[in-house]
């Protein structure tokens, strides 16, 4: 690598202030408003990867997540806003003085980056050949592959089309071949042992006569989120994060693999109703078991706590009522 200078006397990072600046003002120069947060993270992301091959490490903290490479926010520069936590409508604002350049030479390599990226990739018919390009560098396969599974649902909500017919046809062996590149990590063992599960998931909805694929777009995405909580802890996903972040992110884990069962077994316990056989079936039949039992222990813990309060509410009023009767006396 090449020695330059990254840090100001702050221990402000030069360069990833300069190339967030450019990538920002650039875009609202040529569109007229602010950049996107997935057209932000992933010309970050190819800036860094860009430099990287030049010999120029810009230390950017970032790691691969829900919607791809992106920049981990708390450690950017806080002239940096964003309007809204969820990548895909986010928009990155600069509000601050002008960040100080970098040498000239990085200087000029950064802006001929940020001139290209905005030239091919600016264009909303373009974003999606734009996370195409930032995917090559993904660390696992099945991250490309179900990036596919993901937009198959995007396209068929786009067009307005049912998804019954589909689902056999091209979501299901889409998701199988997915699901095979799945990685053999130890880091994901916990997903792993799922996938069966949510593969039989998968199969039951096709056959069920279900047009309506909003609920299986939610498992999906529920089941991808909850692996991307495990894939920006693994080492070849993140890149300049200090260890207390890995703690936060590791502390995450245990709570959002519980949101994650209890959302798919309620899941389970609703296509149960279309389809008999899931109740006998040996890999979701647990699951069914476990929801009723479950809604059963919500509602004795709810009838618990009307008695409760039913029980407070006359211990209140008794103690209305003498309270009034001492006073009377009084």
């Amino acid at each position: 690598m090449f020695k330059i200078t990254i840090y100001n006397s702050d221990r402000s990072n030069i360069l990833i202030e300069y190339s967030s600046y450019k990538v920002i003002k650039s875009y609202e120069a040529e569109k007229g408003n602010s950049p996107g947060g997935i057209y932000f993270n992933k010309s970050m992301s190819l800036i860094n990867s860009i430099l990287k091959t030049q010999g120029i490490d810009m230390k950017l903290p970032h790691c691969w997540y829900r919607w791809g490479d992106e920049v981990v926010k708390y450690y950017m520069p806080y002239e940096i806003k964003w309007n809204n936590e969820e990548a895909a409508y986010t928009k990155v604002s600069w509000e601050g003085d002008t960040p100080d350049f970098p040498e000239i030479g990085v200087k000029n390599k950064i802006d001929n980056i940020v001139s290209d990226i905005l030239k091919k990739y600016s264009d909303y018919g373009s974003l999606s050949d734009f996370i195409d390009l930032i995917y090559e560098n993904a660390p696992f396969e099945f991250q490309r592959k179900y990036r596919y599974v993901r937009e198959f649902f995007y396209l068929a909500k786009e067009k307005n089309k049912s998804i019954n017919e589909p689902v056999k046809d091209i979501l299901l062996p889409q998701i199988n071949d997915a699901l095979q590149s799945f990685p053999e990590d130890v880091h994901f063992n916990t997903v792993r042992e799922f996938i069966p599960a949510f593969k039989r998931y998968v199969e039951y909805f096709a056959v069920s006569k279900r047009k309506d694929y909003n609920e299986l777009e939610e498992v999906s995405e529920e089941f991808w989120f909850w692996f991307s909580y495990f894939l920006r802890l693994h080492p070849n996903a993140h890149e300049n994060v200090s260890n207390e972040t890995i703690m936060i992110w590791k502390e995450k884990l245990k709570s959002e693999t519980e949101n994650f069962y209890f959302n798919f077994t309620d899941h389970v316990l609703n296509i149960s109703r279309d389809i008999k056989d899931v109740r006998h079936d040996e890999i979701l039949g647990s699951y069914v078991i476990k929801a009723e039992s479950e809604g059963t222990d919500y509602i004795a813990l709810f009838a618990d706590f009307r008695e409760t309060v039913n029980e407070l509410d006359e211990f209140l009023k008794e103690n209305e009522n003498r309270f009034h009767a001492r006073n009377l006396n009084n």
